[in-house]
């Protein structure tokens, strides 16, 4: 069986099988990538790309997660952030900030950019959350964008 997947301007046809799920992570236009970014490469693809990411999922202990957020809250958050017997920090962001992933992931992302820390404090606390995020791969080219480009390359020999 053939899926049909269509974008702006593309058409993909992806075969459905059992191992349709593979796709996933490799690149492809019309899939998803799914893991730890570095902070700069999440600001630039929130800049560049807005709305094509979100929060996926934590891979550090909560506590960890809970001790390196904390103290980047302003104190009423902060308050209720540990008063609130929150099992996972998912579910704090969601109670606090919204159900929507791309805007959790944009709280998370300004708590670190507005932190007044040095920049490898700030890079090595951020990776310390294992924070996955979700990229949409039919608005992010990808390494194997089959769309092709919208203007034509062109080489000329300056001599």
């Amino acid at each position: 069986m053939l899926l049909e997947k269509q974008g702006p301007g593309t058409k993909t046809m992806i075969r459905k099988t059992k191992r349709a799920g593979s796709l996933e992570n490799t690149g492809l236009t019309g899939t998803h990538v799914k893991a730890c970014f570095s902070f700069e490469l999440i600001e630039w693809l929130l800049h560049k790309y807005p709305n094509s990411l979100t929060l996926d999922s934590f891979g550090s202990d909560p506590e960890l997660v809970f001790t390196l957020i904390s103290p980047l809250l302003p104190a009423s958050l902060r308050e209720h952030f540990n008063e609130g017997g929150y099992e996972t920090v998912e579910q704090w962001l969601t109670f606090t900030v919204s159900k929507n992933r791309y805007e959790q992931l944009l709280f998370i992302s300004r708590l670190f950019t507005d932190a007044a820390l040095p920049m490898h404090i700030r890079n090595q606390h951020f990776d310390q959350l294992e924070m996955y995020v979700d990229v949409d791969l039919n608005s992010v080219p990808g390494r194997l964008d089959i769309r092709g480009h919208s203007a034509p390359f062109i080489f000329t020999n300056h001599l």
